[in-house]
């Protein structure tokens, strides 16, 4: 990319940018301020800072200033509106030094904003400290908690850092741990350590110290992000008995089983594998002597997908002359797409070659089954992520970052993220864990539903109600599983009519009848398919399979809801989702 793409890049980022910045040369002038800064305090590009007519330069922000250039330290202040426009009750300015290669300060970036917004950040911020799926404490120098979220509180307590515990006493009283480090030295750290839980459970955790707060060079306050590694290393030893137990199941298979690495060497021959070839004793064969015995077909080229034959039959002659019939499937060992050697499995039919045959022939048709049923509609997803991401690297790409291509990009990320809700949806269906179910306000679920595809809606000038009734309608259901339903079917039907123009209408209409609640979602599109065709139980036979409205129906089923598609010859598209009051 070259400068001047880069530079267009940069000032597309700061007119996005929900504040004020600019930054002030050692001369005091004014340079690149955004559109936000312009729109508070005007054309304020290259004047100079002491100007008695820029409103935003009071004496003392001009003090703060001259401080950051002397002392090359940050500054920041909270003062009353310096802007007409404001509304908010005060205004924070933060003031950052630019430094060059020699440590000296070369401008002063100046950010404005309200606390009005930095309230709302704060809240974000308390959100996301108390829900994350880790343990948060911030801790002083004494290892006392100043602050922990409910996860910690609720496993450890909320008195001491995870470091002042009886297990990690040690640790502790020899300062050799990462918070410990991170007040000595001002830099992030980790450790992993097994400590006890308020229940005396035994824990494993990977810590990550990082200083928080440093003043005059001295760090004050360091916060512990905690990871609970317990399953992690359950896994471990899992994984440990785990390969002891399949060294003994390979060892105790009736078919054979042979890995030969990269330089040519037998790493694994089992027992049934010496037995069908006719080997004896412990030692291993040689190769030469494996390659005489052995098709030529197993030591061939691999296919894409690492396979170098499969199912593959023969009758050969064994080491003592004997003719066995073998079904081999050979592959290569692959590591990070490096091959490291290949493993032959074969099985001697002299027993069982018909039985197997049917059983596979049965498998091969019910897995042929399935990827034709699944095919068209992968492609059509596929097809429309293609179709999508050329058209973003088209806006992309292009020199003109006009407001109509601003629009289009945000009308079409509307489309991708409905591509991305028909995947969690889908991951969503199958998921086991049972539903969480709480009351939802079925007006206010509408109201999200409408902010999702708001940019989408006025992008394509789609005419678009609600019809509530004017009443709440409360429902007991999961809500993100009950929102997603919505989401897919309010994208299918906005699709739908999206290239109708003026003539584009979809509404929602709420009503309630016997005990049941039944959200109708109404596009005046063409008719996009029979939808008879995708009611349960006909997703395998129908070659007109879609993706989403499968996803739809595994959703609903899940949470014990009804689903109705119809095309109503006056009214249009009508997708219904029924649940109960």
């Amino acid at each position: 990319m070259g400068k001047r793409e880069s530079f267009n890049d940069y000032e597309y980022l700061a007119n996005n940018l929900p504040f004020g910045i600019m930054m002030v040369d050692s001369a005091k002038i004014i340079h690149n301020p955004n559109i936000k800064m312009t729109e508070l305090f005007g054309d304020i590009d290259n004047q100079h800072i002491e100007s008695t007519k820029i409103s935003l330069f009071k004496p003392e922000i001009i003090d703060r200033v001259n401080e950051v250039f002397k002392t090359g330290a940050d500054k920041s202040a909270i003062m009353a509106p310096i802007d007409k426009k404001s509304k908010a009750s005060f205004q924070s300015i933060n003031y950052y030094a630019l430094k060059g290669n020699k440590g000296k300060t070369d401008a002063v970036l100046v950010v404005i904003s309200d606390t009005g917004n930095t309230n709302q950040w704060q809240k974000e911020f308390n959100v996301l400290f108390e829900n994350v799926p880790v343990y948060i404490t911030i801790v002083d120098t004494e290892y006392k908690i100043v602050r922990a979220n409910q996860r910690y509180r609720n496993t450890f307590g909320s008195t001491y850092s995870i470091f002042h515990n009886e297990v990690a006493k040690r640790k502790f009283e020899s300062q050799a741990n990462s918070t410990a480090f991170a007040f000595e030295d001002g830099e992030e750290h980790s450790d992993t350590i097994v400590i006890s839980t308020s229940n005396r459970e035994k824990a494993h955790v990977i810590v990550n110290s990082i200083p928080f707060a440093v003043k005059e060079g001295k760090v004050n306050l360091v916060m512990e992000i905690c990871t609970d590694i317990t399953e992690i290393s359950k896994l471990q030893d899992q994984i440990n008995n785990a390969h002891d137990f399949y060294t003994n199941l390979i060892e105790s298979s009736n078919d054979g089983i042979m890995a030969i690495d990269i330089k040519g060497k037998i790493q694994i021959i089992n027992s049934a594998a010496k037995k069908i070839l006719g080997f004896e004793g412990n030692r291993k064969p040689s190769l030469a002597r494996i390659k005489e015995i052995m098709p030529d077909e197993i030591f061939g080229e691999a296919n894409d997908d690492g396979t170098i034959c499969s199912n593959y039959d023969i009758s050969l002659l064994n080491n003592v002359g004997e003719s066995v019939p073998l079904r081999f499937n050979s592959y290569v060992i692959q590591n990070k797409r490096k091959i490291e050697g290949r493993v032959a499995f074969f099985q001697d039919l002299r027993k069982i070659k018909n039985l197997e045959q049917r059983i596979n022939d049965a498998e091969t048709m019910a897995f042929l089954s399935t990827i034709r049923a699944l095919k068209p509609s992968v492609t059509t997803f596929l097809a429309k992520h293609k179709e999508m991401f050329a058209e973003l690297n088209e806006l992309i790409t292009s020199e003109v970052k006009s407001k109509k291509a601003l629009e289009k990009w945000q009308s079409m990320k509307v489309e991708l993220e409905h591509l991305d809700r028909i995947i969690d949806g889908f991951i969503c269906s199958v998921d086991e864990s049972k539903p969480q179910l709480s009351e939802i306000n079925i007006n206010n679920t509408l109201k999200d539903i409408y902010e999702d595809f708001k940019v989408f809606i006025e992008y394509n000038e789609i005419n678009f109600s609600v019809n509530l009734n004017g009443f709440d309608i409360l429902v007991q259901t999961d809500y993100s599983s009950f929102r997603r339903l919505l989401s897919l079917f309010m994208m299918y039907s906005l699709s739908n009519v999206k290239d109708l123009g003026a003539d584009a209408k979809v509404s929602i209409h709420v009503m309630r009848k016997d005990g049941k609640v039944r959200v109708e979602i109404v596009d005046n599109g063409p008719e996009i398919m029979n939808f008879s065709t995708l009611m349960p139980p006909n997703f395998k036979e129908s070659t007109d399979l879609k993706f989403g409205f499968f996803t739809v129906f595994k959703i609903a089923e899940r949470l014990g809801l009804d689903i109705e598609l119809k095309n109503d010859t006056v009214r249009g598209n009508v997708y219904s989702i029924i649940s109960t009051e």
